[in-house]
C-alpha cells in the first residue's frame, strides 16, 4: 500500500495545468522547466502546444509568478493556463 500526502499537508492550495508553445530549440526550456519545483507533469505535446505541464503552487500569488517566469524564458512562445478549481479525483493506482 501507498500514501500520498494530500495537497493541504504540503501547503499546496492553487492548481493549473500550463501550455507551452515553443520557438527555437526545445531542450534548453524543457530543462528550465523541468527544473522548476512547482511543475509536478512536463509532457512534449502533438497540437497546437508542444508542452502540457501540471503545477502545484501555494497559492494563486505563487501561481502567477510561475507563469511569469516561464513567460520570461527565451524561446518561450505562447502560454495558456488552465487553473483547476476544485479536484474531484486524484488517483495513481494503476490496475
Amino acid at each position: 500500500m501507498q500514501a500520498f500526502p494530500s495537497a493541504e499537508v504540503l501547503g499546496i492550495a492553487s492548481f493549473a495545468t500550463i501550455l507551452v508553445s515553443l520557438r527555437g530549440a526545445m531542450e534548453p526550456i524543457v530543462e528550465k522547466i523541468c527544473a522548476m519545483p512547482e511543475f509536478t507533469v512536463v509532457a512534449l505535446a502533438g497540437g497546437s502546444y508542444d508542452l502540457v505541464c501540471e503545477v502545484w503552487c501555494r497559492d494563486n500569488r505563487h501561481l502567477l509568478e510561475t507563469l511569469d517566469a516561464v513567460r520570461s524564458m527565451g524561446g518561450v512562445g505562447l502560454v495558456q493556463s488552465n487553473t483547476y478549481l476544485d479536484i474531484i479525483k486524484e488517483d495513481y493506482l494503476i490496475g
